[in-house]
């Protein structure tokens, strides 16, 4: 191998060609490179391109000359580098051998050889000085430290080439994996290698420096070893004897600062200990804290463990997953739980996640502390402006990310839940991952799944079984409760000058300024082919970091210290002192005045503004996100819920009372801010998963929904206060629509931006205010492009509830436009529709099931009523006889016996529900909705059908519109039967003794429309007076 070729100097980056002589004129593949640079977001507009070339003292005419420059210019000018030399390795044939290659790892035998005799070396030194070392370990060392991400690097391309040698018939062997091996056979050859990386220089640059960092970290990690051998006998091993080391498990997190990681060393005699290379200072002063706690507060006993700080680096006693003995144990283990919460959050902490908790028998372990002190960050990267609930959701328990959470979700999928109460074993990535197919042959290629995520061992174990939280809401709370008192009733000790949280003052602090999964995609990907013929290409891909400036306020100097982590291979580390508003980057390089405030000061304002009301809001978060643990439909779990503390309203008697007490309580639970008034509540995504989160604009469970049921409240009881927080929802909402792009594309009644159209058309009649029907009707126009689009095509999120609310706007505001609209909704449904004309039936198929479904929120009752509302604002027979065919394909699959229509979701296996969305309930109150035109003997019949088999089903599920009492109080009252009284005065009794039970998990408070607070007040409401307060549930139009 020639190392004075030319072509290693392709792998350069631009920063290591700068500075540029001359400019422009790099011939026209230079030119086509330039304007494919600037044309990647956010280059390809504003001034982002000059201010990311100013970032680097460069000129787009500089850039074009570098991009155009000849090699052996390039080389010419520039000082070898050091990782140059060490690949003179390859120039050695003596490495070769006839063992079988290990995979393509084989490309980097010459280096990973250098560093075993590196290591052996070192090893036996040390091992003379008396360290607990072997130098006979040396192998096993390297190949699990050194070795560890070299595959990562090298098999892209290997594939890549190992196909395009199949192709060309290049390969020896009868099968595809003797092939493959005859393929590992000729990277081990001279000229092989020599070609590789003249068409790859980057590859060959990573992978020297790879091996390079990856030995020094190895053999600076053996020297401390050795050096604090007998320190660490003393404190963590003093009656046993550890023996050697026989393992370093080097995958346990993230690599910094020139790939340093967390180790875990194991020894012979069984024994463990973890190495942190950074700082422990944060460590020893949380667990003082810790200590001075636990004098306070009887009983609790919080765990901590052995630390030795050597400045730069640290030891700490290796904490083990240990199962509780019995059930007091558990009950101990949450109650600590608890109290670590309330510690955490007063102190600022994050990022406890499922990796970072330890469930050692009774005892919670948190066991990396270096995001405690966290700053506010808000400022500094992508966030909605006016979104003043997502703000008080990152200032509340739930940053600290030990509540349910789900992450990473896009597009309407769920995400995963990560958090340090969460992370449960049966969960898949979000977004499908690439991995081999067909690995070990010669027809190795990508394919792409989603993967299982890893499990932890964050959770307490009694006789084999996992025990949840949801079994010990109450000593969870508890233990937060005894530990957030303790610190207000100390808040003196704390923050006063020189009290206990000094002692953190300079201590070093982690500070995440975006994402880990971002950095780790980028590194991922930025080992593609592609990008290894030239390191420009490199930092032409890194410059996807830019893409959040945009939205964010991360100066250049961030985006810089990314960059060069990235290329060293590490994830990017930013760090800063609790009393410092400076950032350091991972070379100690400053970046002053980065942070508003000082997390030392955020902390101390923290505990200043702890009190009663705020630890109340903290538990009703609390309680609020456990509920997000459960999984599946909530009308199938318990009919009682399993822990207290739901507020009850005052018995009345009386429904409009009673919806009063509903709107009170909606005041007290609001957020209000700049541009109105928003709320936290439990969302579900694809009718299965639950996430606490701040509320979308939608009418289901979003502020649409709320400010219909506030806005009705305030014109039934004349009280001026719930008009004005209704106006406040609506303002939220009408910022949200005042955006260029909306932020969702659904058009649905109840999940879409359809259901901001019925509110505006109802806020519009019932405050005489024109410009609101206005409003609806731009709104219509705006969504009039996404129809063509819509897959989900049901009245919740589909074309059909865009059509049915569109009916009601147009009696009030008859504007051609929204005819056109609603033809162009019936059409696309049309067009969408299974039809099976042997028996005149339509039905639809959703993303919820292979087979078109019944029921009025999903199925055919409400898309066959969104047709009959089209027809008859339109007048056009089409969309009439649509609404017959639909309505026939349900009515043929009526179960007499258990007087319900199937459930017909994708699950399978299901019992039909009674209920708005699924069922009964929602089939009867669709056919009640139809124009008289096409409620002929049959729709009779199935409207009594419907009523008594609501009847029968009695009481007690929960009490919200959707699949609850006062949904099914809405059917049996509309159709005038013999229950509906009796089944009124019920309802309100049961709310005033059980208090207020929502259609979600654990029927935890949460405020929405359909399965929440709103719609408990709004159900009450119209029971009191059902002549002013229309039907939420069938979107009835304001008179």
């Amino acid at each position: 191998m020639r190392l004075d070729d030319s072509s290693w100097y392709r792998a350069l980056s631009l920063a290591e060609r700068l500075p540029v002589d001359g400019a422009g004129n790099g011939g026209e593949q230079a030119r086509r490179r330039l304007v494919r640079w600037r044309e990647q977001r956010p280059f390809d507009r504003g001034d982002w391109f000059g201010r990311r070339l100013e970032l680097d003292g460069i000129t787009e005419a500089g850039l074009e000359a570098l991009l155009g420059e000849d090699e052996s210019a390039l080389r010419d000018r520039s000082p070898s580098p050091s990782w140059l030399a060490d690949l003179g390795v390859y120039a050695d044939e003596s490495h070769r051998d006839d063992t079988e290659p290990r995979g393509f790892v084989v490309l980097a035998e010459p280096l990973l050889r250098k560093a075993r005799v590196q290591v052996t070396a070192e090893l036996t030194r040390l091992s003379a000085e008396g360290g607990p070392v072997d130098p006979g370990s040396a192998a096993h060392l390297v190949r699990t430290n050194v070795e560890l991400g070299v595959a990562a690097l090298v098999e892209r391309t290997s594939v890549l080439e190992l196909n395009v040698a199949r192709l060309g018939g290049d390969l020896d062997g009868e099968s595809p994996a003797d092939r493959y091996r005859a393929f590992l056979r000729d990277l081990r050859e001279p000229a092989t290698i020599d070609a590789l990386f003249t068409e790859y220089p980057v590859l060959g640059r990573l992978l020297s420096e790879h091996v390079e960092r990856r030995t020094a970290v190895l053999l600076e990690f053996l020297r401390r070893l050795t050096a604090d051998w007998s320190l660490l006998k003393e404190l963590l091993f003093p009656s046993a004897e550890p023996g050697l080391l026989s393992r370093v498990e080097g995958h346990v997190g993230d690599r910094h600062r020139g790939g340093r990681a967390v180790l875990i060393a194991s020894f012979t005699g069984g024994h463990r200990l973890v190495y942190k290379p950074k700082s422990l200072a944060i460590d020893r002063h949380f667990h003082q804290l810790v200590d001075w706690l636990n004098a306070r507060v009887a009983g609790l006993d919080l765990p901590t463990f052995a630390v030795l700080d050597r400045g730069e680096y640290g030891w700490t006693e290796f904490v083990e997953q240990r199962p509780c003995l019995h059930e007091r144990e558990v009950a101990m283990f949450y109650r600590r739980l608890g109290g670590q919460l309330a510690l955490m959050y007063a102190l600022g902490g994050t990022d406890l996640h499922h990796e970072n908790l330890i469930a050692a028998g009774g005892q919670p372990v948190v066991v990396d502390l270096e995001s405690l002190f966290q700053p506010d960050l808000s400022r500094l990267v992508t966030a909605e402006p006016e979104d003043a609930a997502k703000q008080v959701a990152l200032d509340s328990v739930l940053r600290v990310g030990l509540l349910p959470q789900r992450a990473w979700g896009h597009d309407g999928a769920p995400g995963v839940d990560i958090s340090g109460l969460g992370n449960r074993e049966d969960q898949l990535t979000p977004r499908a991952s690439p991995y081999w197919a067909a690995a070990g042959t010669d027809e190795m290629h990508v394919e792409r799944k989603r993967m299982k995520v890893g499990g932890g061992h964050n959770r307490p174990t009694l006789r084999g079984a996992e025990i949840s939280v949801l079994d010990h809401v109450e000593d969870l709370l508890g233990g937060f409760r005894d530990v957030y008192r303790a610190l207000a009733a100390e808040r003196g000790a704390l923050v006063t000058a020189g009290g206990r949280l000094d002692r953190f003052a300079v201590d070093e602090i982690r500070v995440i300024l975006r994402p880990t999964h971002v950095y780790s995609l980028l590194l991922r990907e930025s080992t593609h082919p592609d990008l290894l013929r030239d390191g420009l290409d490199r930092d032409r891909f890194f410059d996807k970091l830019w893409v959040s400036a945009e939205h964010s306020g991360l100066p250049g100097a961030v985006i810089a210290a990314e960059r060069a982590d990235l290329w060293r291979g590490d994830v990017p580390m930013f760090v800063t002192r609790p009393s410092s508003r400076d950032v350091y980057d991972s070379e100690g390089g400053r970046i002053p005045g980065l942070l508003d405030r000082s997390g030392l000061d955020r902390v101390r304002a923290r505990i200043a503004r702890l009190s009663e009301a705020d630890l109340e809001w903290q538990s009703w978060i609390i309680r609020g996100s456990l509920s997000a643990l459960s999984v599946g439909d909530p009308a199938t779990g318990p009919v009682r819920p399993p822990h207290g503390g739901r507020p009850r309203p005052r018995e009345t008697g009386n429904h409009r009372a009673a919806a009063q007490a509903v709107g009170d309580r909606l005041e007290k639970l609001a957020i209000r801010h700049d541009h109105g008034v928003s709320w936290l509540g439990l969302t579900a995504f694809q009718e299965r998963y639950w996430d606490l989160t701040p509320l979308g604009a939608d009418l289901y469970g979003g502020l649409s929904g709320i400010a219909l049921f506030l806005a009705y409240l305030g014109d039934v009881t004349g009280q001026d206060r719930h008009t004005r927080l209704a106006e406040g929802a609506l303002a939220s909402v009408r910022f949200r629509l005042g955006r260029p792009e909306l932020p969702s594309r659904q058009v649905g009644a109840y999940s879409g931006w359809g259901g901001t159209i019925h509110l505006l058309t109802h806020l519009g009649v019932l405050w005489r205010r024109p410009d609101l029907l206005d409003e609806a009707v731009e709104l219509a126009l705006r969504l009039d492009g996404s129809i063509d689009e819509d897959d989900q095509l049901d009245v919740l999120g589909g074309s059909a509830g865009l059509a049915g609310v569109l009916g009601g706007l147009y009696r009030h505001r008859p504007d051609p436009g929204l005819l056109a609209i609603m033809r162009h909704c019936g059409d696309h449904l049309l067009a969408t529709a299974q039809a099976d004309d042997a028996r005149r039936t339509l039905g639809w198929v959703t993303p919820l099931g292979p087979r078109p479904l019944t029921g009025f929120a999903h199925g055919s009752a409400g898309i066959g009523w969104a047709l009959a509302v089209v027809a008859e604002t339109t007048g056009d027979v089409r969309f009439a006889d649509a609404a017959s065919a639909a309505l026939a394909y349900e009515r043929a699959l009526y179960h007499p016996a258990s007087g319900n229509w199937p459930d017909l979701r994708e699950d399978g296996g299901r019992a039909p529900m009674t209920a708005w969305c699924h069922g009964a309930v929602g089939i009867g109150l669709g056919r009640l909705a139809l124009p008289v035109a096409l409620r002929g003997p049959e729709t009779r019949v199935e409207i009594a059908q419907a009523a008594d088999t609501t009847a029968a089903a009695g009481t007690g599920a929960n009490h919200s519109l959707c699949h609850g009492d006062l949904g099914a109080l809405e059917l049996l009252t509309a159709a005038g039967h013999a229950t509906a009284g009796e089944r009124r005065a019920a309802v309100l009794k049961d709310i005033e003794t059980t208090g207020w039970l929502c259609g979600v998990p654990n029927h935890a408070e949460t405020p929405g429309l359909l399965t929440g607070l709103a719609g408990i007040g709004h159900g009450l409401l119209r029971a009191a007076d059902p002549a002013r307060v229309p039907s939420i549930l069938t979107l009835e139009p304001p008179s």
